[in-house]
């Protein structure tokens, strides 16, 4: 079955994490490309063409991020989400989209992580702060 990326874009449903209907369009991950701006859109969806390798056409559209998790869940009444999701995205993609998310205390350590290591490298040379530009 030939199911293109946007076929079902105009749809809308309930989401149950967010609390209100959606567009499936949303849910497949388009409000992440548009949050990130058009540039990184396309070198995502350029880095996701070459992993594919021979199941990607050269006239493929890019894809900035991968669908809701929940999407199978929320939709596989209304959709052949099942059809939809293999047509589009590859196994490790799908694989990718469906492991589950790590710990909460996990993400914020790696949240904490990350804040000192930059925190680190602007006390190792990085911008002047405003005590420099005081003095």
């Amino acid at each position: 079955m030939d199911l293109p990326l946007e076929a079902f874009d105009d749809r809308e449903g309930y989401c149950r994490k967010l609390g209100h209907h959606v567009s499936f369009a949303y849910c497949r991950g388009r409000h992440l490309a548009e949050s990130r701006g058009r540039h990184l859109a396309e070198s995502r969806g350029r880095h996701l063409a070459e992993s594919r390798g021979a199941g990607a056409a050269a006239g493929d559209p890019p894809r900035a991020a991968l669908p809701c998790a929940r999407l199978a869940d929320c939709w596989f009444q209304r959709l052949p989400v099942e059809a939809y999701l293999r047509a589009n995205f590859s196994d490790e993609e799908l694989r990718s989209m469906l492991a589950p998310p790590p710990p909460k205390l996990q993400s914020i350590l790696e949240i904490v992580a990350r804040v000192q290591a930059g925190q680190a490298d602007g006390a190792r040379g990085g911008a002047p702060s405003e005590a420099d530009a005081a003095s």
